[in-house]
């Protein structure tokens, strides 16, 4: 059983980040300000003892974890309790195994037995407990605490080491079998695929139900910036029922939705996550054109009706003409965010200088502007309160974007946060913009192919293109703005960025169509998709930004198909693709080999379609939709050697002692018109394109629960995966390709 989240507003005195920071660097070495002084001010430390009431049923289900992750935009402390049972069969001292994030408290019987206070951002501690309990019935209590600073792993692991037998029994009165079957049910239920296209969303369950049951159903459009909120149906469910509708809570016609699930037990409930990506593809009926300026204003009026509620939308809103008094209630919200320094504020404020510059923007929201532009912050030197994230690529563009321009705005205004003049800060945000524009045009992304972040840093560049007057960083922008363009075509697949990432989400993996990235290559190239995305693809529609017809080209694949090699940031990925008019396969080469990762990923193959793809990695957690980074499917736990040569890849995994002991492949079989698993081989046809998997240890298909049909997994902490794909035609007899493949395993040199 646990607790409510408690979430309480940390009130932090104004201070820089110290100077030694530097964007691009290791995000664990970065220590906030406010972490330094809630870590001093040791409130949980030294609180007198209390009782957080532990009143809901936790089931995690496929993990271990004790949690409450999430995403918070501003410091807040957070705290929550964990109450369990054990029965002990004698008194004595039993060895647990405890790992968490954050402070934790160790109560057994009432009497505090053990702390750990480790305040590492998003760093998991490990210690060995010697737990004393009496013979019979013992109450163990967990307290945790920690401050959240945007993306933030706040909960605990404990497993019993020992080897008397311990049993756990639940503080409440809840029928056992009930549980269970509830258990039963909510781990079974799946979706039938990913990507959804009309309101045909049916979840499915493993088995029938036994007994009448009844689930609330809830359905949400998700954002990672904007709150939205659930719509809810009473689902019963009769013996013999096996699936249930949820399209009629579909109210949006795109975007990514999170479907909740949930079940009463006695007076506590239990419940179970899926995901999936909408889209309703008449959303884009006469969307497309040959003629980018149709393009362009197709744009705008698309991501007016369909954008997610952010400052770029309600621009969009006013540019066209819409419903001005849906634009003002969104600036409403977003300026009180910005003006609380929201993180991610540096993703909208750009938009202000065009809002500015606008015959279509009322004046009194000009001046609401204006007074926002001059109170901000514009870097981790300048005094805060707050957690803004300054120290990626993408986010130091965004802030120099940000500083440049109100510094060109307002040359002779005082700015009240910094005591600088605008002009001050023109200079400062040159030098900044100068060193930044330098190294990218040296070194590359970082953040390399990135279909999330990439799109954030074309924020910044379209911003200057439009808007500064400084001829100098202008020039810098169309040439920054050109090589990305060149990057996105070159790994784009049908108006997709297929490719090997620097930094993913699971959320971006299935939700192809409702990428920013690939609305942004809409709107240049014609192929694509609009959607929920305002932040770049608004400005792009609203740019006088003009790629030449060379670079345009590269988003086409020529008959015979195209090598790409290229090396990227500081750490020198070293990025390969090789992409035909029927499928892209790209990796990036020994990146790190054996060390742990975070949301690299590093093999990508995409099949005539966008959700006909694979991918193999090493799960970060084992919770399937997690917060972690790495999680499940994005991004790896400890990063594979991986070699390619064209249609050939070899990844070899030797993981670390970390919490899955398994590598596993995307594979959503129903994709294919054709499969067959062979041992530890499995071979698939979509049309005329063959692919074959192959694991060393072994291949098992993952039956039943969210992820059926969509998994492979293979055991072994030494594992070799090899991916082989190859454009046939559609009548070839498998057997052919199936000799192909093995061929080339047995020739185990043509693999590195």
């Amino acid at each position: 059983m646990i607790s409510a989240l408690r979430e309480t507003p940390f009130e932090g005195t104004p201070a820089p980040y110290p100077a030694s920071c530097r964007v691009n660097a290791d995000w664990s070495t970065i220590i906030s300000p406010m972490r330094t002084q809630f870590i001093e001010r040791a409130e949980f430390e030294n609180r007198p003892a209390e009782c957080l009431p532990c009143e809901k049923l936790y089931f995690p289900f496929e993990g271990e974890k004790v949690e409450y992750s999430g995403f918070w935009m501003q410091p807040t402390q957070l705290d929550f309790a964990a109450e369990v049972g054990l029965t002990a069969p004698e008194s004595g001292e039993y060895s647990f195994l405890l790992a968490a994030f954050g402070g934790v408290k160790v109560y057994v019987n009432g009497a505090l037995c053990h702390t750990m206070f480790s305040y590492l951002r998003n760093q998991e501690q490990k210690m060995t407990l010697r737990i004393p309990l009496r013979e019979g019935r013992n109450t163990l209590y967990i307290q945790c605490n920690d401050l959240a600073e945007r993306d933030t792993m706040v909960g605990f692991r404990l497993r019993y080491d020992g080897d008397a037998p311990l049993t756990c029994n639940l503080p409440a009165e809840i029928d056992s079998q009930e549980l269970q079957r509830v258990r039963s049910v909510l781990s079974g239920a799946y979706l039938d695929r990913f990507n959804y296209f009309t309101p045909d969303i049916t979840v499915h369950l493993s088995q029938p139900v036994t007994e009448e049951m009844t689930l609330d159903a809830a359905l949400q459009f998700a954002d990672a910036h904007i709150p939205s909120d659930f719509r809810h149906k009473t689902v019963v469910l009769r013996p013999g029922d096996d699936s249930f509708s949820m399209g009629d809570l579909v109210d949006r016609s795109v975007g990514l939705v999170k479907i909740l699930l949930t079940a009463r037990v006695g007076g506590c409930s239990v419940s179970q996550a899926l995901q999936l990506e909408y889209y309703d593809p008449h959303s884009m009926d006469e969307m497309r054109s040959a003629d980018i300026e149709t393009r362009r204003r197709n744009a705008l009026r698309f991501l007016a009706t369909h954008g997610t509620p952010d400052f770029q939308n309600a621009l969009a809103i006013l540019e066209t003409g819409a419903d001005e008094e849906r634009a003002r209630t969104i600036i409403d919200q977003e300026l009180d965010r910005i003006n609380r320094r929201f993180d991610c504020s540096d993703f909208r404020m750009p938009a202000f200088f065009y809002a500015l510059k606008s015959a279509h923007v009322p004046e009194d929201i000009k001046q609401r502007l204006r007074e926002c532009i001059l109170n901000f912050r514009y870097w981790f030197d300048e005094p805060g309160t707050d957690v803004m994230w300054f120290f990626s690529e993408n986010h130091a563009l965004c802030f120099h974007t940000c500083e440049l321009l109100a510094g060109e705005f307002f040359p002779q205004r005082i700015f009240s946060n910094s005591g600088m003049t605008g002009d001050e800060h023109r200079r400062k945000a040159k030098r900044l913009l100068t060193a930044w524009f330098d190294n990218f045009m040296r070194w590359g992304f970082s953040e390399w192919n990135s279909a999330v972040y990439i799109p954030i840093d074309v924020i910044g560049m379209i911003a200057l293109y439009d808007m500064t007057i400084d001829p100098e960083i202008r020039r810098a922008a169309k040439l920054a703005l050109d090589k990305t363009f060149d990057i996105l075509a070159r790994n784009s697949f049908r108006g997709v960025v297929a490719a090997s990432y620097g930094r993913i989400y699971f959320k971006n993996l299935i939700g192809r169509r409702t990428s920013e990235s690939s609305a942004l290559n809409f709107i240049l190239s014609g192929e694509g998709w609009l959607n929920q995305h305002c932040f770049a693809p608004v400005l792009l529609a609203l740019s006088r930004y003009q790629p030449d017809e060379a670079l345009l080209s590269l988003y086409d694949a020529p008959p015979q198909g195209i090598l790409n090699e290229s090396v990227h940031g500081e750490a020198q990925a070293h990025l390969y693709s090789y992409k035909t008019p029927d499928y892209i396969l790209a990796t990036v080469l020994d990146y790190r080999p054996g060390q742990p990762g975070l949301q690299e990923h590093v093999i990508q193959l995409m099949i005539r379609n966008c959700d006909t793809q694979i991918w193999i990695n090493h799960p970060g957690e084992a919770v399937f939709f997690g917060e972690g980074r790495p999680s499940y499917f994005a991004g790896n736990g400890t990063l594979p050697r991986v070699t390619q040569h064209e249609n050939r890849a070899q990844l070899v995994f030797d993981l670390l002692d970390q919490e899955v002991s398994y590598t596993h492949a995307y594979c959503p079989l129903a994709q294919f018109d054709t499969w067959a698993l062979d041992g530890n081989i499995l071979y698939a046809r979509k049309d005329s394109v063959w692919v074959a998997l192959y694991a060393e240890n072994g291949l098992t298909i993952t039956e039943g629960g969210p992820l059926n049909h969509v998994e492979l997994r293979s055991p072994g902490r030494h594992n070799v995966w090899r991916v082989f794909v190859q454009t046939l035609t559609a009548d070839t007899p498998m057997q052919t390709f199936v000799s192909i493949v093995k061929d080339a395993i047995n020739h185990p040199e043509i693999w590195t």
